[in-house]
């Protein structure tokens, strides 16, 4: 069901009307609670997987709209088919025990996918994340941000065969863009070089758009 018309808390931005933002509601039924998923990352030496379509596209992507300054776009056209077996995944890699973490790639792509993971990690732990976007064989703006369907996940060693060989049975691309490594901090190596960025200095940005929103001053 659609269950509201436009969400935000106001209906200008600046000068410019926010578009019309239709919600859809998806419900669904977890049959074990211990089961559950969530996005933090959890053990140390566990791989990163992104298992989606290919990072080919910036189409609709934020990096368009705030850092080119475009409008953003369409954005990429969605593969209803392999979307459906990509959820199937989800599901069965929760159920079977197969990761331990899993976030999907939306706003802001697959860079800040990884970022949120390593700042959800339960109980303050010090982890990072040490990944090689060049097995994604696209630029690197692209390999970043593009948000073309898709979701990252932490998977035990011992048990990433099952992961990879359901989504190679069932036509689903899948890349292994890291490791979970001890020690805050989101370190990507690039076709440029290494890039690197503390835990720290990813909360201060990541609580700093909230604070400026909140605190804004009537016009």
């Amino acid at each position: 069901p659609f269950v509201s018309g436009n969400v935000s808390l106001h209906n200008q931005s600046g000068e410019r009307a926010i578009p019309p933002s239709p919600m859809v509601l998806c419900a669904g039924v977890l049959r074990a609670v211990e089961t559950a998923v969530g996005q933090g990352l959890r053990q140390p030496g566990d791989f990163l997987v992104l298992v989606g379509e290919p990072r080919d596209d910036l189409g609709g992507s934020a990096f368009v709209r705030e850092v080119l300054g475009g409008d953003g776009g369409a954005p990429p056209a969605l593969d209803l088919a392999l979307e459906a077996r990509l959820q199937e995944l989800a599901v069965i890699a929760a159920e079977e025990r197969w990761v331990r973490a899993a976030h999907d790639v939306s706003c802001g792509g697959l860079a800040i996918a990884l970022a949120e993971m390593l700042l959800a990690a339960p109980g303050g732990r010090e982890l990072g994340i040490e990944a090689d976007l060049s097995v994604l064989e696209v630029e690197t703006a692209a390999a970043l941000f593009s948000e073309r369907p898709g979701i990252v996940f932490a998977v035990s060693p011992e048990r990433s065969s099952g992961l990879f060989q359901w989504a190679r049975e069932h036509a689903l691309p899948a890349w292994p863009v890291g490791v979970v490594r001890a020690g805050a901090g989101l370190r990507l190596r690039l076709a440029e070089g290494l890039a690197e960025w503390p835990a720290a200095r990813l909360r201060e940005a990541a609580a700093r758009p909230l604070e400026r929103l909140w605190n804004e001053e009537p016009e």
